[in-house]
């Protein structure tokens, strides 16, 4: 339910104000987090690229491909101990078009989605400045579905279960407001197809803050 009601509030770009219309004050934002937050993605600050290329009669050609954010939200939350979770997160990407160089023919990859698959243990996290910024890295189990488009035909892919990526989280606020970052490394390929298509290197940074 919580899937749907965050999905909502994302494809119209905005959310019902408090009863009162003032934000709830926290201690901190340790404090705040201790209950499960939710994180609206900031569009215009998230983004990343990754490679795609593929194989010639000259080796791999290719090039590094931009990675948009359109929307999206994440699921945190803090325990007793402090340790941050990240225990939902759905990334919404734009349409990206890819080169003939890449993969031989004009071609566009569309409805990229990537979910959360597992939610990870709680990541060891520093906390400073009273309880209100953090640090942390973790690891996180994600889902890609996707189309690409050939000639004006789209044709849905198969959901790809990305291997396991390295992530650091950043996180900072005041008695409010949660802003949290989420920055995304996975070196090495994404998807492959016959040893002649390869896209690789993924690189994402997710901004994000509470509503």
């Amino acid at each position: 339910m919580r899937r749907i009601i965050l999905t909502s509030l994302v494809l119209v770009g905005c959310a019902s104000p408090s009863p009162t219309g003032e934000p709830t004050v926290y201690p901190s934002v340790r404090d705040h987090l201790t209950r499960a937050t939710d994180l609206i993605v900031t569009p215009a600050t998230s983004g990343g690229a990754l490679t795609a290329r593929r194989w010639s009669r000259n080796g791999w050609v290719g090039g590094e491909v931009a990675l948009t954010v359109d929307n999206g939200f994440v699921v945190a939350d803090a325990d007793a101990t402090g340790q941050l979770e990240i225990s939902s997160m759905k990334l919404m990407l734009a349409p990206i078009d890819i080169s003939p160089d890449a993969v031989g023919v004009p071609a566009r990859l569309e409805h990229l989605q990537l979910d959360l698959e597992k939610v990870p243990a709680g990541a060891p996290t520093k906390w400073t400045d009273g309880d209100n910024a953090a640090t942390a890295s973790t690891m996180l189990s994600l889902q890609l579905s996707w189309a690409v488009t050939i000639d004006g035909t789209t044709s849905a892919l198969g959901p790809q279960h990305l291997p396991p990526i390295p992530v650091d989280i950043t996180v900072a606020g005041d008695r409010s407001t949660v802003d949290l970052t989420l920055t995304l490394d996975l070196p090495g390929t994404v998807w492959g197809w016959a040893d002649l298509i390869d896209i690789r290197d993924l690189r994402l940074v997710v901004d994000t803050a509470s509503l």
